[in-house]
């Protein structure tokens, strides 16, 4: 009797199907069947979305682990609604840096606007340097490499173990950059250097004492003064071409990142979105850079939310951050900007906890290395998806940017 039900159930389905076919591409009634195996009972299959068949494997089994696979396959099949408009569908957020991307992206764009001397130095740049003796040392430095550098000075100056005589560097500290005997090539080079290095060791100051909020805040305030079109393009450079540098001598040195999406959470984001959820990125990165990062994983800009410089009448970025500010409130930004709480959460960072913690179905960490986060995901029981080093290639995705 249960198994006559079920098949005059399904029957009566198909034939729904038949009727209301025109929203569900050339065959209706396979469509509907899908949707009833799936256990999902509305019949309407928006063109271009797909409904998973019970044995159809959805995800490449070579980039992920069987368990977290047939995890995220379950939760994919049971709860994705293709047939509901975008902002109804259940929600799927990443976090851009150490779970969507390999690194930070904000440290990218920063260690890039760094070495190019991208930054805008008014005052609000300058109110951004807490310490005055770094202060002038770094201004100094501006306004040595802002003169027309020597026609043969590279762009960076390689960093040398050994120096001699009256012009020896001495590392790590401050450098007198007007050292007697330097020709003009050695000197820019040698302002390029005490630049990058006391903003990148200010900057690891910051982060260690007072949290890597605290550094992500302090690097959207030294966007003051670009506008929309500036970051865009500075984001896609940095992202595109990671620079290399001697960030601070033989002690601090950070080496240059090289951004990029993670292939497999490329993979899954389109996954998601093809089976009816509603994908969404956040980050601490300021917001267009987050758009930037978004449109390679392949999210639309009004599905990115990032940390909003308030502008001035002239459109420019100034160093107030509009509330709630990502890079310590992304579960506040979360309620305003999704609000909706999310059904899947994936990060990669210990300080994102507080929203892996509002995954009302799955949350996945990424092991990024954060060994703090791996611990609560093992005593909590969450599933950890292990990367491979393989990374997206970047290619030009400004066209849906530029005119907003």
């Amino acid at each position: 009797m249960i198994h006559l039900i079920s098949g005059v159930r399904l029957g009566l389905w198909l034939l729904v199907g038949v009727v209301l076919g025109s929203g569900c591409g050339p065959s209706a009634a396979e469509c509907v069947a899908r949707r009833v195996h799936a256990g999902v009972l509305s019949p309407s299959c928006p063109p271009g979305l797909e409904v998973p068949h019970p044995s159809e494997p959805l995800l490449d089994r070579q980039r992920f682990a069987p368990e977290v696979r047939h995890r995220l396959e379950s939760v994919i099949r049971s709860f994705g609604r293709p047939d509901l408009p975008r902002d109804q569908r259940p929600v799927a957020l990443f976090v851009l840096e150490h779970a969507a991307w390999e690194d930070d992206p904000g440290v990218v764009l920063f260690q890039s606007m760094t070495a190019r001397l991208a930054f805008q130095f008014g005052p609000e740049f300058w109110s951004a340097i807490p310490e005055a003796l770094l202060r002038d040392e770094l201004s100094e430095a501006v306004e040595i490499l802002s003169a027309d550098p020597p026609e043969s000075s590279p762009p960076e100056r390689a960093p040398s173990d050994s120096n001699s005589g009256a012009n020896a560097i001495t590392r790590p500290g401050p450098v007198s950059i007007p050292a007697p005997g330097l020709d003009p090539e050695e000197r820019h080079a040698l302002a390029h250097e005490t630049f990058s290095g006391g903003m990148w060791r200010l900057h690891e100051r910051l982060r260690r004492r007072d949290g890597p909020a605290r550094a992500c805040a302090w690097r959207a305030e030294l966007l003051a003064g670009l506008l929309d079109g500036d970051l865009i393009a500075l984001a896609e450079e940095a992202f595109a071409a990671p620079v290399q540098f001697d960030w601070g001598g033989r002690s601090g040195r950070a080496p240059a990142s090289s951004s990029g999406p993670r292939a497999e959470i490329r993979h899954l984001i389109s996954t998601l979105q093809r089976f009816g959820f509603d994908v969404w990125l956040i980050s601490g990165l300021n917001q267009r850079g987050v758009e930037v990062a978004g449109a390679h994983v392949g999210l639309p800009a009004d599905r990115c939310i990032g940390t909003r410089n308030q502008r001035d009448a002239a459109g420019r970025q100034t160093a107030e951050l509009a509330p709630p500010a990502t890079c310590e409130g992304k579960r506040a930004a979360v309620k305003q900007y999704v609000g909706r709480a999310p059904l899947i959460v994936v990060a990669g960072a210990a300080e994102d906890l507080t929203l892996l913690e509002t995954a009302r179905e799955l949350p996945l960490a990424v092991d990024s290395g954060d060994a703090a986060l791996l611990k609560i995901a093992r005593d909590r029981g969450w599933m950890v998806h292990h990367p491979s080093p393989s990374r997206e290639p970047l290619g030009p995705v400004r066209s849906n940017l530029e005119d907003e």
